[in-house]
């Protein structure tokens, strides 16, 4: 059992109990269920990989996750972030749920409106980081949290409450001038992003990504599969996406627009951030993937 002590609490987590263990040694960082004192309530300890507590990058993007001073009932909450001479750490909010990929691939959730619900939920969530200059840039089934029922600790199927996670590799107007070298997930990434273009980052790029993650849920397997990396690539800028029999013909219509390679044609076409009838354009584009069903 260790326990960290900081100017705004004590913490505790055991990195030896593997129910309580997240992910440990990944590339980036350990991720464990821990216990904020004294109340003892759950808590997640992410940890950077010591090996990085050299990198500068790697020291960005950790305080770029925690972005404290950013709070929204539909995002992750940190609770605090801090450094030692043993290294990095975020205290994060602990939610009671499953993932998307989770909620596909071991619950076997096959149900089209439940995620076309869940889909129209992220976006009212990107919306509110767009309107704040934040692009999120690492948009995919892992980083989608679906909550669990108070009452029944279930998912409600009929009306799924969303939450968004990991802010780390967001893009914010103070890191806009930011060569990015950080890895991104490459199935989900953008043209801009692939390209390590970050200048060209905008709203548009986490659409992009939210089209492959419906997608994904809804047909049950990857837009595009390959072994080699650098096909999966060349696939993502040349090929468009394939229809599907999971998807319904209007719904694999704006999964197209959606994932336009054109970012200023997506941009103004779905979000019309140029335009101050942006909010009557979002709210139609809600109601048309709705209609889809």
């Amino acid at each position: 059992m260790q326990v960290l002590n900081t100017n705004n609490g004590s913490y505790i987590f055991d990195d030896q109990n593997h129910e309580l263990i997240l992910k440990q040694h990944g590339k980036f960082s350990s991720v464990y269920i821990g216990y904020q004192l004294p109340e003892k309530n759950k808590v997640i300890v992410k940890i950077l990989n010591p090996a990085l507590n050299d990198d500068p990058s790697a020291i960005i993007r950790f305080h770029k996750e925690a972005l404290k001073s950013f709070e929204h009932p539909d995002l992750q909450k940190t609770i605090d972030a801090f450094n030692d001479e043993s290294g990095y750490f975020l205290i994060k909010e602990y939610i009671d749920g499953l993932t998307l990929a989770q909620l596909y691939k071991r619950e076997k959730i096959t149900d089209l409106v439940f995620y076309i619900q869940c889909t129209i939920k992220l976006l009212k969530i990107l919306e509110v980081l767009h309107d704040k200059e934040i692009i999120h840039c690492d948009i995919r089934p892992q980083n989608i949290l679906v909550l669990n029922d108070k009452e029944t600790e279930q998912i409600n199927l009929d009306n799924p409450e969303v939450v968004l996670i990991d802010l780390g590799l967001a893009h914010t107007p103070e890191t806009a001038g930011y060569k990015s070298t950080q890895p991104f997930s490459l199935i989900y990434s953008p043209p801009e992003q692939l390209l390590n273009k970050t200048d060209l980052i905008n709203h548009s790029s986490d659409t992009y990504a939210v089209a492959i993650c419906l997608y994904e849920c809804i047909t049950g397997t990857l837009p595009f599969l390959h072994e080699n990396p650098e096909m999966i690539q060349h696939l993502q800028l040349n090929t468009p996406l394939m229809h599907h029999k999971n998807v319904p013909e209007p719904l694999f219509k704006i999964l197209q627009k959606l994932r336009q390679k054109s970012i200023s044609k997506t941009a103004i076409a779905i979000f019309g951030r140029r335009n101050k009838s942006h909010d009557t354009r979002r709210s139609k584009y809600a109601l048309r993937i709705g209609h889809s069903i």
